[in-house]
């Protein structure tokens, strides 16, 4: 099963990966898909487009369609795994109805789906894909008794412990952007206790997971459709918003920090934050929003000047000086304008994690983007001291 939120983020080519993705999942044989808020970002009728071609279920109990008072998606899947019977459903916190509105489909009582179900469907095992924080989490099972399991769909990170709450046991998505797989062990002692292993992950990478030719064709002609759609695209990166500027919190790009800081330039170009795009270019990935933040400049922040694409703001690739230091706005025109941030630990570790850069050392590797000037100690005059 898959605990959902696959979706990144709105445009077309995010809309043409959700496709791929979906029928990835198809081939992968995954049986269902716990529908998160992020599912949405394309509108309800699209998701329902993509589960014709899906093979297995899109379940949302507690999304109904007032027009037809009924839910929009298949409400919960029994599934019969040696000779038991498992109950799996997934709801939606009411508080995401933002992401519905458009469709003016409504966002029922996650409590009320979950208690019916509980009592109209026999079981021997109920597993709920919640979506929501966690302290909505914890409130459901306070208020519905015989949830067995919660796979916390919407809680980032990898749960190296299963959490036990009352008699429910609670496990994070695990699954980090695709980059994990995860399972647990679920069995009954000869007395019929329910027994629920601890999580276990296994790395999708290719170094640990042997690539699927089928899949890999997929994403191969994505990542070409997507390259030739964004040069197809090209145009003039529009003028920042005049109420950007008077802030002034934009982005010029390292030509303009060049000016006046030559010597830290010139240092910078010697670093691997200078030549960062081309790791993407290598791997095909340099249109890949989930990459691409930490190897540009300014990529979240497109209206102040940042990165849009290779294609549109080739003078923002790269981890440039505003990447670290922060937007430079008017600072050429006046020195003490721009509030530069420092650059802190927390500063590097926002790119170099645990998963991008399991050997990163903060105090050693820092050294290697040291690019700071330091000015020579100036010679004694003979007549000194005297």
């Amino acid at each position: 099963m898959n605990a959902g939120d696959n979706f990144l983020a709105r445009g077309k080519t995010e809309k043409k990966k959700a496709e791929l993705i979906m029928t990835a999942y198809s081939l992968m044989r995954v049986d269902l898909i716990g529908l998160g808020e992020k599912e949405y970002v394309f509108g309800a009728p699209f998701l329902r487009h993509l589960s014709k071609n899906y093979s297995g279920n899109f379940l949302a109990a507690n999304l109904v369609d007032p027009g037809q008072e009924q839910s929009y998606f298949l409400p919960y899947l029994l599934l019969r795994r040696n000779g038991k019977r498992i109950l799996v459903t997934s709801v939606l916190d009411p508080l995401y109805h933002n992401y519905l509105d458009r469709d003016k489909l409504t966002i029922t009582d996650p409590v009320a789906s979950l208690k019916q179900l509980e009592k109209k469907i026999s079981h021997d095992l109920f597993i709920v894909i919640g979506h929501g924080e966690r302290k909505s989490i914890l409130a459901w099972i306070d208020q519905v008794s015989g949830i067995d399991l919660i796979i916390h769909g919407h809680q980032p990170g990898i749960s190296r412990q299963l959490e036990k709450y009352k008699d429910t046991a609670i496990v994070n998505n695990n699954i980090r952007g695709g980059q994990y797989l995860a399972c647990l062990d679920i069995s009954w002692s000869p007395t019929g206790h329910l027994i629920i292993s601890q999580p276990k992950t296994i790395r999708a990478g290719v170094r640990q997971t042997r690539e699927d030719p089928q899949i890999a064709n997929l994403v191969n002609n994505y990542e070409k459709w997507r390259r030739d759609f964004l040069q197809q695209q090209a145009c003039s990166p529009p003028p920042v918003p005049k109420a950007v500027q008077r802030s002034g919190s934009f982005y010029l790009g390292i030509q303009s920090c060049k000016r006046c800081h030559r010597q830290q330039f010139q240092s910078w170009r010697q670093t691997p934050h200078s030549r960062a795009i081309i790791t993407l270019l290598r791997r095909q990935k340099e249109s890949d929003p989930a990459c691409l933040p930490c190897h540009v400049t300014g990529m979240n922040h497109k209206d102040a000047g940042g990165f849009r694409s290779i294609i549109e703001t080739p003078r923002m690739t790269n981890v440039q000086c505003e990447a670290c230091h922060g937007p430079a706005g008017r600072h050429p025109q006046s020195p003490k304008a721009a509030a530069f941030k420092p650059v802190t630990r927390q500063t590097c570790k926002h790119c170099h994690t645990p998963d991008t850069d399991p050997a990163f050392n903060f105090e050693q590797d820092r050294l290697k983007v040291d690019h700071h000037v330091r000015q020579q100690p100036k010679a004694k005059s003979k007549s000194a001291g005297k």
